[in-house]
């Protein structure tokens, strides 16, 4: 069977695939398994690998990915899965795009981004969860999908920084115009405890994993697809509703978990003055790092806690918005929440909003970027009305302020190259003057954004 499933190139084949690919190294661990990063023909591919007493899970996303429309730029590009047998065990690999930053919660702990990348990510990563949600109506439509397991481990930052939302083994579906789930498997499992709606923690029918001391990640202990039965890739039969929630009711559990990622995406966000706070998971000064249900009822369900708006953020417009739609995300009714299109929506406008208040109606095509040898100091401007001659100039003295262009600081900079969209190609120059012009031809130095910004990334942050 190829990999014509709507998502991502159909160049590869599931019958063949596994002997193809070079696993290289592991980039990440699940409750699943392994993530290892490998070499397809030349080119790097991420592999998902399950054990075989995981098979229900990898056949459930086999499953989505394979029969159902997700080409979206915000979901993740699956490629085949395979069986295959390594170091005499079955081992069951589903093979997608690789992203180089990992997910989300990687992303953020190693970066600071300004609000601009902040915005991106959080409305990159609510388009993908909103075409999860919708349906497609049509010969080749979709259900519409909730994910059950929303966090920032589960969400991928791209090379231009936006985001794919992945992990769909513990997907359900509907069909439009159907009051009826394909759950896939019976069972009670409702993604990460840390991140559960407290309408979902309430539910006596959760219990602990048996399972629980292997594979799992540090900071989360994960639910696992437990007991689940032999569901096979080609086994369509919807299996009836055992989850005790409606259809909405799963969606609002997504959207409440879905705030929280803004609030680990907004902490990041560095403000005017400055100020960033360090990366935590929700609820890390209120539970343990491997939090029973219990703990997770007591303060979620019970106490009513959610994370702390931060004071800093009042000194920002766009932060406050932020603020406020978190806690509209996090409401303790479900039925009060807002859709996922509603945020995704409000998301977009604020965006837009931003990128307009620092003077730039659209991302531009090209940014210089020139080194100040005497400073350090790394600046760009907006190329685009400059023609075939370039104008650089700099927030320090050695540069004159050039019009029509915009003068950036080196943070604007990372964000317009590195985090909003990789730009066409980045020129940069070592040489500095007074005024430093540079024509088509006497460019010395042409190179990827993403190129330049792995060299100057610790730099300029």
């Amino acid at each position: 069977m190829s990999s014509g499933s709507g998502s991502g190139v159909p160049f590869l084949v599931q019958a063949t695939i596994a002997r193809q690919i070079s696993l290289q190294e592991c980039i990440g661990k699940g409750r699943y398994g392994e993530v290892w990063r490998g070499i397809y023909r030349g080119e790097n591919v991420a592999v998902k690998i399950f054990s075989s007493r995981d098979e229900a899970s990898w056949a459930r996303e086999t499953h989505i990915y394979s029969s159902v429309l997700l080409r979206h730029e915000n979901i993740l590009s699956y490629y085949a899965s395979d069986i295959t047998s390594r170091y005499g065990c079955t081992q069951l690999w589903i093979i997608s795009h690789y992203h180089p930053y990992g997910s989300l919660y990687d992303f953020l702990q190693a970066h600071v981004v300004d609000t601009i990348a902040a915005l991106r990510l959080a409305k990159t990563a609510a388009s993908g969860l909103c075409y999860l949600h919708s349906y497609i109506l049509g010969l080749q439509g979709k259900p519409a999908i909730v994910h059950r397991d929303i966090k920032s481990k589960n969400i991928l930052v791209q090379a231009n920084g936006t985001c794919s939302i992945g992990d769909l083994g513990l997907a359900v579906m509907q069909a439009p115009g159907s009051t009826e789930m394909d759950v896939g498997q019976p069972n009670h499992m409702v993604g990460t405890k840390r991140y559960m709606a407290p309408e979902i923690l309430a539910d006596d029918g959760l219990e602990e994993c048996p399972e629980s001391g292997e594979g799992f990640l540090p900071h989360d202990f994960e639910i696992s697809a437990y007991l689940q039965s032999k569901n096979r890739i080609n086994d369509t039969s919807p299996v009836p509703n055992t989850l005790g929630f409606s259809f909405e009711e799963l969606k609002a559990a997504d959207v409440y978990a879905f705030g929280l990622v803004l609030w680990e995406i907004f902490r990041r966000c560095l403000t005017e003055r400055g100020e960033v706070h360090p990366p935590h998971v929700p609820y890390w000064d209120k539970v343990s790092a491997d939090p029973s249900f219990a703990e997770m009822r007591r303060v979620v369900h019970v106490e009513g806690e959610r994370p702390p708006i931060s004071e800093r953020w009042q000194s920002s417009k766009v932060l406050i918005r932020c603020a406020s739609l978190m806690q509209e995300c996090w409401h303790a009714k479900p039925d009060v929440r807002l859709p996922i299109l509603r945020i995704k929506k409000t998301l977009d406008e604020t965006f837009s909003e931003a990128v307009k208040e620092i003077g730039e109606s659209v991302v531009p095509d090209q940014v210089i970027v020139i080194s100040d040898p005497r400073t350090q100091a790394d600046s760009g401007i907006n190329s685009r009305s400059h023609g075939s001659t370039f104008q650089c100039t700099s927030v320090t003295p050695y540069y004159q302020t050039v019009a029509n262009g915009s003068i950036r600081s080196p943070r604007e900079v990372l964000a317009l190259g590195r985090i909003m969209r990789c730009p066409s190609e980045i020129l940069f120059s070592e040489e500095s003057s007074t005024t430093k012009k540079l024509k088509e031809g006497e460019k010395k130095v042409v190179a990827t954004a993403s190129n330049l910004l792995r060299q100057e990334e610790s730099q300029l942050l």
